[in-house]
């Protein structure tokens, strides 16, 4: 997949975490990419159709530019998957054996 760029800026982005931090460090150039429907064909190319459809709704709607580009980087905040800390059993679990051993103390003679 291609770079997306927020051209006339010379910023580009290839994840999500990259495109949304360009949306936010370049507000004006975002809101017009965003206004001119240039992020819908990126955002299904790089498989996120559920964000391609929210840009789009903001782009048809009657919402100012500048608060459109708001709408639409908190719909991606909200939208990214989010990891999931592993719970103490799980760890102690994948917990090497060696580090387990060495963790024992050893029985008093």
């Amino acid at each position: 997949m291609d770079a997306y760029r927020f051209s006339p800026s010379e910023r580009t982005a290839t994840t999500m975490v990259e495109f949304l931090e360009a949306c936010e460090s370049e507000p004006l150039v975002a809101a017009e990419h965003l206004q001119g429907g240039y992020f819908e064909p990126w955002l299904r190319d790089a498989g996120r159709r559920d964000l391609a459809e929210a840009a789009a709704q903001i782009r048809v709607s009657d919402v100012p530019s500048a608060e459109g580009l708001q709408q639409f980087v908190q719909a991606a905040v909200e939208a990214q998957p989010r990891s999931r800390p592993r719970s103490a059993s799980s760890r102690t679990a994948t917990k090497p054996a060696a580090t387990k051993a060495r963790s024992r103390k050893a029985p008093d003679r």
